[in-house]
């Protein structure tokens, strides 16, 4: 009854079903979606481990054809629709631009759109940016965790630096940085593929939660997991099948942040470079 829920199913359907009452049901979904969430472990980015950031770093290599190197994950933050919180002390901050309750949940995946990193602390209201600052990640990465040679790519939402590489934002742009943000754009999306088959799998988040944004969370928590073993799943089935391929050919603070959120940095400059004297071009 949790899978069925969890994919959409109505809660009153499920019910009529299985001949059970509403109470047993969802005694059966949170103890269903605490054990998940207290057995199987989330394997989150592997920043001790170098041989393991080096794999992460050829799968999204293959993204951009062989291209940008020493890319580590895609970011993205997607809308968790929720209904109007009942128990918080400020509602209003859920309620996003796109006009309707949400939590943003910050999220990075591999070249194999497994979720390696997700954030569930703040209100649907809050910029992409601000969203990752306060995540533990960012953190991390402030501090240095991430080994020098590795970073994440995001769209212009978030800030470009040494650990952050982001398109160049506007129209008109010269050829080589146009064509930088192609190769660019080529890893990134992988993020927005990983959504959209999270959201095609679980489609409980096709509509609002009617919970509280904590239950909500555990929720994601145990969809994550879940997600995540398919997809693995998926990748040995690839590896079997195509043995010996290569699977991976295949707010104020906002508004402050703007004018240096897009700045260049040693990184993207020495990118657009490999760029231009490897003569790519975008596809035509």
């Amino acid at each position: 009854s949790t899978l069925a829920f969890l994919g959409g199913s109505n809660m009153w359907i499920i019910c009529w079903k299985y001949h059970i009452a509403s109470a047993t049901f969802y005694n059966i979904l949170w103890t269903t979606v605490k054990v998940i969430n207290e057995e199987i472990a989330f394997e989150g980015l592997p920043l001790n481990d170098r041989d393991k950031l080096n794999d992460l770093s050829k799968g999204m290599n293959g993204l951009s054809g062989g291209v940008l190197e020493g890319c580590i994950g895609a970011i993205d933050g997607v809308a968790i629709k929720i209904r109007k919180p009942k128990f918080v002390m400020n509602p209003v901050h859920y309620y996003n631009r796109k006009g309707f309750f949400s939590i943003n949940m910050q999220c990075v995946c591999d070249a194999d759109m497994i979720i390696t990193f997700f954030s569930l602390k703040t209100c649907g209201s809050t910029h992409d940016s601000l969203a990752f600052e306060v995540t533990g990640l960012k953190r991390k990465m402030d501090e240095g965790e991430i080994p020098d040679g590795f970073y994440l790519v995001g769209d212009d939402a978030y800030k470009n630096d040494e650990q952050m590489l982001c398109p160049y934002s506007g129209k008109n742009l010269p050829a080589d940085k146009s064509n930088f943000n192609y190769y660019c754009s080529k890893m990134r999306c992988v993020i927005e593929r990983t959504f959209g088959i999270f959201f095609l799998r679980f489609q409980i988040f096709q509509r609002h939660l009617c919970m509280e944004p904590s239950k909500v969370k555990e929720i994601v928590r145990c969809c994550v997991r879940l997600h995540n073993i398919c997809m693995r799943e998926s990748k040995r089935e690839r590896e079997r099948t195509l043995s010996g391929c290569n699977s991976y050919m295949e707010q104020e603070y906002v508004a402050e942040e703007l004018e240096t959120r897009n700045n260049d940095s040693a990184l993207r400059t020495r990118l657009v470079q490999a760029v231009r004297d490897g003569g790519w071009v975008r596809a035509t």
